[in-house]
């Protein structure tokens, strides 16, 4: 075969066409720290998964139409890597496909450079495509039959070992494009899935009391910041030295237990009150009481742990979903600040902001500045003190965001109160603990209960009964299954069909939504 100029150019786009193809497999192992020596046999079963169909006598130009979907949904996955350097999971693509055009506009300002210039690229290999695609093949028969035999030469190994099928299976769900069409299969399946818990909800089942309309109500949901980990409660490290200017003005409460140790079963208890008869979440109820019931998450809005809390936040007057990303990602939970000042316009106001906090990859909660707390843990070899440092310095950076949002309360000629709590606490390495983590069905630890939960106000929202209450409570042992009666107290809303269910006592919710006595 006598190869010409033309000819070397229309195999060299289709080589790099191919490859961009499978490029979101590079972006992953890159985001993921793996680049190690599995990445090579991935990419060489993606290079025949997307040439097999050549072997049996499929033209190059219906290669071409039907690859061309995967080609623009790789340009969305790559996307998604630019901005949160993980991969576009099933969640953040049902997401993408709500966000609206302000919010739009918000991803496209942050989007670096390189992306377009990668897109720009993508874009020309794929017209100069067009252009080639009357070519009868690719390559001759015998080259391809000779690289797919070198190929499954390759793999056999893999596909041999154990369960070929389920080998099979694992290997089409981690490579692209192949994972492609998991993921938008899983996407319709979890929107299918998108069950209305609330659908029946209605304004008449609720009497309640109305909130003062010249008030601003803030309540900002950490997550897996467990209190033992804060020194607001004395913790050795300084990891709350953000908020410390406006210590004067907080009140703690000293004894606050997870509704749960996993975040789905936490919230559903914790921002709801429930009892044999009602379901009322906490934005339904304040949305009730007469205020505009704000939902600001920096956490995803579909998937498997964060489709009731969606709804949840669905029940309030608006709801706000800035990260595509779920929990994989980086969306510094900064990105909530210019929300919450946003939102606070007249009349009522309650906003509740979801952070992503201190949810595991921690690394990717904070920003290098705030890489603080850094060297050997007391007791802990070199990897459980990175672990720990790295979760240390995730608590600082929330107590940055909490001084931030402090920073714009104290802004605002109104009663203003702030309130600050976690879904849940973390184990990390602690006592005979030789792990980290929460939930996993595991029983629930104190590390995982014990959580902070913050009072701040400013002059105009002090009163009496506010500041009697919160001393009635500092010491007192508090289950967060009861915080929704707590808050409306607080906040002098009155409603006879809400109170407290634990009497009390401690109890939390395990996996299997059990309420469980603790303590």
């Amino acid at each position: 075969m006598q190869f010409n100029t033309k000819k070397i150019l229309e195999l060299i786009n289709s080589v790099i066409y191919l490859f961009l193809l499978i490029c979101p497999s590079l972006f992953y192992y890159y985001a993921e720290k793996k680049l190690t020596a599995y990445m090579f046999p991935f990419i060489i079963v993606q290079m025949m998964i997307v040439l097999l169909p050549m072997v049996f006598g499929l033209k190059r130009k219906y290669l071409l139409y039907i690859t061309i979907p995967f080609f623009i949904f790789n340009l969305f996955q790559v996307g998604n890597f630019s901005i949160f350097e993980f991969e576009l999971t099933e969640g953040a693509l049902l997401a993408i496909f709500d966000t609206d055009s302000n919010e739009g506009s918000d991803f496209l300002r942050i989007i670096p450079i390189w992306f377009w210039g990668y897109l720009l690229f993508s874009i020309g290999i794929l017209v100069r495509e067009f252009k080639y695609r009357n070519t009868e093949y690719l390559f001759s028969r015998k080259i391809q039959l000779l690289a797919i035999a070198l190929i499954a030469l390759l793999i056999a190994p893999k596909l041999l070992r154990g369960d070929r099928v389920h080998n099979l299976k694992t290997l089409l769900s981690k490579m692209y494009p192949t994972r492609n069409i998991l993921l938008v299969m899983k996407s319709i399946e979890l929107r299918s899935s998108y069950s209305k818990t609330y659908k029946n909800i209605n304004d008449a089942d609720l009497e309640i009391s109305k909130i003062d309309e010249n008030e601003v109500h803030v309540l900002i949901v950490g997550e897996s910041a467990r209190k033992m980990s804060h020194s607001w409660y004395g913790y050795y490290r300084e990891t709350n030295r953000y908020t410390k200017p406006y210590i004067d003005d907080f009140y703690f409460i000293e004894n606050a237990y997870a509704a749960s140790n996993s975040t789905i079963m936490s919230l559903k208890n914790t921002l709801s009150f429930v009892d044999e008869k009602n379901h009322f979440p906490l934005p339904f109820i304040l949305r009730n009481a007469g205020a505009n019931a704000v939902w600001i998450s920096n956490q995803g809005k579909y998937g498997e742990h964060l489709n009731l809390i969606s709804q949840m936040a669905q029940t309030g007057t608006e709801s706000i979903y800035i990260n595509n990303s779920d929990f994989g990602g980086v969306s510094y939970d900064e990105r909530v600040l210019p929300y919450i000042k946003d939102k606070i316009g007249s009349g009522a106001q309650f906003i509740l902001v979801h952070l992503l906090g201190s949810h595991f990859n921690y690394i990717r909660r904070y920003p290098k500045e705030f890489d603080s707390f850094t060297g050997l843990v007391e007791g802990k070899d070199r990897y459980k003190s990175d672990i720990i440092n790295k979760y240390d310095n995730t608590i600082l950076y929330t107590d940055y965001v909490l001084s931030e949002v402090i920073k714009i309360l104290k802004k605002v000629d109104r009663p203003v109160t702030l309130t600050y709590l976690s879904d849940h606490g973390e184990v990390v390495f602690d006592d005979q603990h030789d792990f980290y983590g929460h939930g996993g069905g595991k029983e629930a630890t104190k590390y995982e209960l014990e959580v902070p939960l913050m009072f701040w106000m400013n002059d105009l929202s002090k009163n009496d009964d506010r500041i009697n209450l919160l001393n009635e409570y500092k010491n007192k042992k508090i289950s967060l299954i009861d915080f929704v009666p707590l808050y409306l107290k607080f906040l002098g809303i009155e409603s006879k069909q809400i109170y407290n269910t634990t009497d009390d006592q401690i109890f939390y919710f395990n996996g299997k939504n059990e309420k469980v006595f603790y303590e």
